[in-house]
């Protein structure tokens, strides 16, 4: 059971930075990264309104650094070295803006999550894996921020991540064309998962069925 929970999981030390002595060594450090942070997004294209919403989250767990725990079932796909990026804003949605507790906004942070993978240009694998993985435990992770971690949405954050959706570009619409190649490989997991699942339960049936020829 330990092993199985492990995969709803991760951790992350990029905001802890345990290494460095004093909390002050710890921020002269990350303003540095903050930079390093703001660099790469002007460099990717993003204008000022959206390198600021990552610079809150980033701000955010410089503040708040065991809050943020990375990428959860997947590995981190560092836009900086010890960064990932993308599970920083996801995280900052879940946690700050209680987008955990709700369907809607979970869905639509996921989205924006793929969304982001694809425009810094990381492969449709990890979209269609890190997508997948997301969709299952959906329901899960709604009770569970809910139940034990008494999370509560309130009409303010939902307010503030429409605002954040509408500056990154996240439009509700059809857009399974757009996102074809995550879907494909979303498709191929999901069907790998079914299969194992059948197959081991196949298998429990008919080794159940022994005594018959015994």
């Amino acid at each position: 059971m330990k092993n199985l929970l492990k995969i709803f999981s991760s951790k992350s030390n990029f905001f802890i930075q345990p290494q460095l002595a004093g909390d002050l060594g710890r921020r002269t450090f990350l303003s540095e990264k903050r930079k390093d942070v703001d660099a790469l997004l002007s460099i990717w294209g993003y204008e000022l309104s959206q390198r600021q919403v990552y610079l809150q989250a980033f701000d955010y767990f410089v503040n708040h650094p065991k809050d943020f725990n990375g990428a959860s079932m997947t590995e981190d796909l560092c836009d900086i070295p010890g960064l990932d990026l993308d599970a920083m804003l996801h995280d900052y949605l879940y946690v700050v803006y209680k987008a955990s507790v709700s369907w809607k906004y979970q869905i639509l942070s996921d989205k924006l999550f793929r969304s982001e993978m694809r425009r810094r240009g990381k492969s449709s694998w990890n979209r269609g894996y890190r997508f997948v993985m997301l969709l299952l435990k959906c329901p899960f992770w709604i009770a569970w921020c809910w139940a034990v971690k008494g999370r509560r949405i309130t009409a303010m954050d939902k307010i503030k991540m429409d605002y954040i959706f509408f500056t990154l570009g996240l439009e509700e619409r059809v857009w399974h064309k757009e996102f074809r190649g995550e879907l494909t490989w979303a498709a191929i997991i999901l069907a790998v998962i079914i299969g194992y699942i059948w197959r081991v339960s196949l298998l429990d049936f008919i080794q159940s069925l022994k005594w018959l020829v015994v």
